[in-house]
């Protein structure tokens, strides 16, 4: 159990670690008689306390539950510049997005994010021109006409709009590799850096002239001149 008091005058006891911080106006309330700090400041403390991947995890669901916008949180973390581990905070929340609907999808994004890959947009809604919807996704790199979906037979009609959806088991994060066979999570960053290659491949002597990049969304989703459009899911 984490407790946070002020700079000094309160001693340790057995399992309740002290967390020693300073304590602004207005990141308190009282809940049941009991004084606690604010989501937006327990967000900020999670995210420099505790190791990045599992921070993200859990202020997304923090941020989520509560309805708590993250500006909120990085505005807390502003009014604290300069103390300690607030520096690591900032890396934490940079990778926050609180629309990830479950812990699993956060720790896949995370894993991925961790691998090098570009920040996705979390729970989107693939349409087709007509508005009619072809996948849920996950995850998604509309830049590349990229996405994850945890639904299955979704892969060929979203490949109709210039789509590539990877179908991907919704627990692909929990479960680790060994030396012989990759983890899961591996194998599906290796994937996606596959589809998002396809858009400039290696040159070969001889071969086609690399694909141009699709221009970018248009600020409705609308994709390719109306042939697909992203909207949150």
């Amino acid at each position: 159990m984490d407790l946070l008091v002020d700079e000094g005058g309160v001693r340790a006891c057995p399992g309740v670690r002290l967390r020693r911080a300073g304590l602004r106006d207005g990141e308190t309330a009282v809940v049941d008689r009991t004084r606690v700090t604010t989501p937006a400041r327990t967000a900020l403390d999670l995210a420099r306390w505790l190791p990045r991947g599992e921070a993200v995890v859990v202020v997304d669901a923090l941020l989520r539950v509560t309805g708590t916008e993250l500006d909120a949180v990085r505005a807390v973390a502003d009014a604290h510049a300069g103390e300690r581990d607030v520096r690591r905070a900032a890396e934490a929340l940079a990778w926050v997005d609180p629309r990830s609907p479950t812990a699993r999808v956060s720790r896949v994004r995370v894993g991925l994010l961790a691998r090098g890959l570009e920040t996705p947009l979390v729970a989107q809604r693939l349409l087709d021109g007509d508005g009619r919807p072809v996948a849920e996704l996950a995850l998604a790199w509309p830049g590349v006409r990229t996405g994850v979906a945890h639904q299955q037979g979704v892969r060929g009609a979203a490949a109709a709009l210039g789509w590539e959806v990877l179908e991907v088991r919704a627990d692909v994060a929990e479960v680790w590799g060994t030396r012989n066979a990759p983890a899961p999570i591996d194998v599906l960053a290796r994937e996606l850096r596959r589809a998002a290659d396809r858009w400039h491949p290696a040159p070969r002597l001889g071969g086609r002239n690399p694909a141009r990049l699709p221009r970018p969304p248009g600020p409705d989703g609308e994709c390719d001149g109306g042939l697909s459009r992203l909207v949150p899911a």
